[in-house]
């Protein structure tokens, strides 16, 4: 028999998919939760969990399997409930690494699909799944509006940064595991649970695993709009920048600190500015559904 399955539904955000989603869940035993807004996922999330649900299927973004991912891995109840991505949204990262594309696959990585552990990462008090990004990047996502994201999807970041394209750069010390890696101006800094940014095309580290415990930087040194271009294009292409444009680092544990008030994006929300930003990452503190046919390599 399948496993208690909770599924939580935005009541102003679903646009149907939440339907189809119960829909391709056949006969499973499920039990619906609707939040009205954002900041009741945590919540209702932990209300499932002490109903006895074993899985957690949320529909929505990046943003809200983020909410309800962090709750799961708090959460203490043994065996760990799993979370399973029902990707609405944007962008929709996490859903694409997981190989979790609609509702129909969504439904089979739930009810018969496997379990696969996920690090937690933590950026000064908060944690995240994919990224977290500080700089240039992080200040295109969290000023792009969000009605322009709906009408626009991912080429809205592409007009906002277009807008801030002229970001003068800022200097950096990163130091890894307690050693100082880099030292210079960068104009982002990522830091990837995941390798992919945007899609699951798109690797910024190709060595990257979301189990292993370590995370992945990369350092964006390019300044302008065709250097931004440049190192872009070679990323898309599989080829490797130059240092010129972008450092590649790892660790587990993680300083960075900037020279000035920084912009700070986790999981393509904003999350305030900061001069200075601790990260460390929890190993396999999430477990996570993905489909019969397993899922992305990273």
């Amino acid at each position: 028999m399948a496993a208690p399955i909770a599924v939580i539904t935005n009541a102003d955000r679903d646009d149907g998919l939440g339907d189809e989603f119960l829909a391709a869940l056949g006969g499973a035993e499920h039990k619906e939760y609707e939040v009205d807004s954002y900041e009741q996922l945590g919540e209702v999330t932990r209300t499932a969990v002490g109903d006895g649900a074993e899985v957690v299927a949320v529909v929505g973004g990046d943003g809200s399997q983020r909410q309800v991912g962090i709750a799961l891995a708090r959460s203490t109840a043994r065996p760990a409930p799993a979370l399973c991505v029902v990707p609405g949204g944007s962008v929709n990262l996490l859903g694409q690494v997981l190989g979790i594309d609609d509702a129909s696959t969504a439904a089979d990585a739930a009810t018969s699909g496997k379990r696969r552990p996920f690090d937690v990462a933590r950026c000064n008090d908060e944690e995240f799944l994919l990224n977290a990004t500080m700089g240039f990047d992080a200040e295109v996502i969290a000023k792009t509006p969000r009605d322009r994201k709906e009408r626009l999807g991912r080429f809205a970041f592409v007009v906002e940064a277009a807008k801030r394209i002229r970001t003068p750069p800022a200097r950096v010390t990163l130091t890894a595991d307690g050693e100082t890696m880099f030292t210079g101006r960068a104009t982002s800094v990522l830091v990837l649970n995941v390798g992919q940014r945007g899609t699951a095309d798109f690797d910024i580290a190709p060595d990257a695993a979301f189990d292993d415990g370590v995370l992945d930087v990369a350092v964006m040194r390019c300044r302008g709009a065709f250097a931004l271009a440049r190192t872009m294009t070679q990323l898309a292409r599989n080829r490797s920048p130059s240092q010129n444009d972008l450092v590649r680092l790892r660790g587990s544990d993680l300083d960075v600190d900037w020279s000035r008030q920084t912009a700070l994006q986790l999981d393509g929300d904003g999350a305030g500015e900061a001069t200075s930003f601790r990260i460390s990452v929890s190993r396999r503190a999430l477990h996570v559904c993905v489909p019969s046919a397993g899922a992305h390599s990273s």
